[in-house]
């Protein structure tokens, strides 16, 4: 899943901005009011609104905050022009995509085809359309990352060199807003996430010294069942590294398996959206940040493939949109965005538009030009900067719209206690122990937050605290010592050994081979959760969705791989081919023969139906994309996950 770009080469990325409703992680409730547009008077400073009843009119306005920005791909002529607001409604737009450059690695580019300089000298001239928005009062937005090419997370290897080359772009475009679209192989990147959370941090920290803020969020994808592990990894390295982030935008699209053939696609991203809920509430909680339902969702972002995705039976119409600006109000969401604005026209005229396929041009649906951006244009909030801490301390906001002059509004709690205002609806006490030192630690208590290098006595034992904890007991049994946010720094003389890992039991004897058999791994065919697969003599289930992931290589640690082990194949067991039936059981498929739903055919003697109106679409195309191809298999694939 993820986002098909057009452009010069195939990109895919995302680019977000931030949220229409501040909510400082200290935790104060703050008020911002919209940014200005040209001719209108500069913002009213912020207000800190901590009396019950503002908070509750605060909260009844929630479902106005959210704002929408469409995204553009910025390698992609002829140049969209996101300045003229009868063809771009909204107040925030968002470019893609920023990677390194091929030849001069740490050194950022448009999609590796152009300089931040040689757009300008093209075809395409976005530097004279960011300045246009600006002068408008618009705010854009710039996306890191994507799935193509090398991210200059990648690319960079010092964490300087990645801050500068971070600053290079939001210099060049006087951003407020940055989004850092990371999927793929960047998600399990330990060392590159690490590298990347400490320069966002030293970029962030540079702008506050400046008097100024700088919003950050993170696209990642997402399955109809919520959040991957991978991508949760990416949100809790960014948290530990002390990165601010402004929210999280999740990739509603591509889900795989489809949804179904005729399936609305907003059934299926409102369930993505929900269970990420819950995930990012428990996450952002297991970091100290204690949110409220509401302001979870204000710290969220959906992003929506409008029209037919490049896959089969994943259409977004207008239908869809309408719903979900509903859903977007109802739960006053920070921010929706769709890609992308070069393809809000139908394929073909409004009057006869072509339905199906996909294009980087046009939607493939119904539509009248434009009319996505004119759906999503009803969300009227304005895009703000809101930062989430890893943990209780400072916390920053200002707003981000163009011509805001207001200084950033900093809450900083003393070196003992750290008090924290949640509103709505009730105020809550957080006490943040003083870090201590190995020779006089504090008692240890279930209801005081510790930051990283606290001493703590517990157990007649002294520990040290790896990272922010609030809860964890010392001593409480994990799994592996990496699981506990504690190191024993000295036991009491008759105090227990300190937990630690069970010792391992003992080898069992190695089976005799699994017998059943199964089709043979292939780096083209995309597997399900659940799928089993033969590699290499042994035989393998897919823990999630993956394609070219391959069973057999080797993983630093069993969550970066999404094969889990089941066992040996049994001596002379031979991989599973498809059955075939004699000749003329159905007709031979061919390729200049026209077949519509329901017809089946035999292709090298295995049997195909087909499943929609096609011509010249090989039933081998299967294998390859299953929900895309017209034909569906009349056989059992064995170790095929049921439904």
């Amino acid at each position: 899943m993820g986002i098909r770009c057009g452009g010069v080469g195939k990109l895919r990325a995302l680019l977000v901005a931030s949220l229409g409703l501040v909510v400082i992680l200290g935790f104060a409730w703050l008020e911002l009011p919209s940014p200005s547009r040209a001719g209108q008077a500069a913002h009213d400073a912020a207000s800190l609104r901590t009396d019950a009843k503002t908070a509750t009119l605060a909260a009844a306005q929630l479902s106005s905050a959210t704002w929408y920005a469409p995204y553009v791909d910025a390698t992609l002529p002829p140049e969209y022009q996101s300045a003229d607001r009868s063809i771009n409604p909204a107040g925030q737009t968002a470019f893609g995509f920023i990677v390194a450059t091929r030849n001069a690695k740490c050194t950022p580019s448009w999609g590796d085809y152009f300089s931040l300089s040689g757009i300008n000298s093209s075809t395409l001239h976005l530097g004279s359309v960011i300045s246009a928005m600006r002068a408008e009062g618009e705010l854009p937005i710039v996306s890191f990352g994507g799935e193509a090419n090398q991210p200059l997370a990648d690319a960079c290897t010092t964490a300087s060199a990645l801050a500068s080359a971070y600053e290079q772009v939001i210099n060049a475009y006087g951003l407020k807003v940055v989004d850092f679209d990371i999927e793929g192989a960047a998600q399990g990147d330990t060392a590159g996430l690490a590298r990347q959370a400490q320069a966002i941090k030293a970029v962030q920290a540079r702008a506050a010294a400046q008097g100024s803020s700088l919003g950050v969020w993170l696209t990642l994808p997402v399955a109809v069942t919520g959040m991957l592990p991978v991508a949760e990894n990416v949100v809790n390295t960014m948290l530990n590294g002390g990165v601010a982030i402004s929210g999280v935008n999740l990739m509603t699209m591509y889900f795989s398996p489809s949804p179904g053939d005729g399936a609305p696609m907003l059934t299926a991203v409102e369930g993505a959206l929900n269970a990420s809920h819950t995930q990012l509430q428990k996450l952002f909680a297991s970091h100290g940040i204690d949110l409220s339902s509401a302001q979870v969702w204000h710290h969220m972002g959906a992003t929506v493939q409008i029209g037919q995705a490049g896959v089969a039976n994943q259409a977004f119409t207008v239908t869809d949109a309408q719903g979900l600006v509903s859903f977007a109000e109802a739960h006053a969401i920070g921010r929706i965005s769709d890609w992308s604005a070069n393809q809000d026209t139908p394929c073909g005229s409004a009057s006869n538009p072509t339905v199906g396929g996909y294009s980087t041009y046009c939607s493939g649906v119904v539509q009248t030009p434009g009319q996505f951006g004119q759906i999503f244009g009803q969300l009227t909030g304005s895009a703000t900067v809101t930062s989430l801490l890893h943990a209780a301390g400072t916390a920053t906001t200002e707003p981000s719209g163009s011509g805001s002059t207001a200084p950033p509004t900093t809450t900083t709690a003393p070196p003992s206690t750290t008090t924290t205002t949640t509103a709505p609806p009730s105020t809550t006490t957080t006490t943040t122990a003083p870090p201590g030192s190995a020779a006089d630690p504090s008692s240890w208590s279930s209801t005081i937050a510790y930051p990283a290098g606290s001493y703590v006595e517990y157990g007649g034992g002294v520990y040290e605290a790896k990272w922010w904890s609030r809860g964890d007991a010392p001593t409480t049994h994990v799994a592996h010592p990496w699981d506990t946010p504690w190191e024993l720094v000295s036991a009491g003389a008759s105090d227990p050994p300190p937990p630690s890992d069970p010792p391992p039991p003992s080898d069992p004897p190695p089976p005799s081979g699994i017998t059943a058999s199964y089709p043979a791994w292939s780096t083209t065919v995309p597997y399900p959760a659940g799928y089993l697969v033969e590699r290499s003599g042994d035989v393998y289930k897919a823990k999630w969705w993956n394609k070219g992931d391959d069973p057999a290589q080797a993983a630093a640690e069993p969550w970066d791989t999404p094969w889990t082990l089941v066992g040996p194949v049994a001596p002379g067991t031979q991989a599973w081919v498809p059955p075939t039936l004699p000749a003329g059981t159905y007709p031979a498929w061919s390729v200049t023969t026209t077949y519509v739903a329901g017809q089946d055919v035999l292709f090298n003697g295995v049997p195909f139906q087909s499943k929609w109106w096609n011509n010249g679409d090989s039933p081998a195309g299967e294998a390859a994309d299953p929900s895309g191809s017209p034909w569906k298999p009349l056989f059992t694939v064995p170790g095929e996950p049921a439904g």
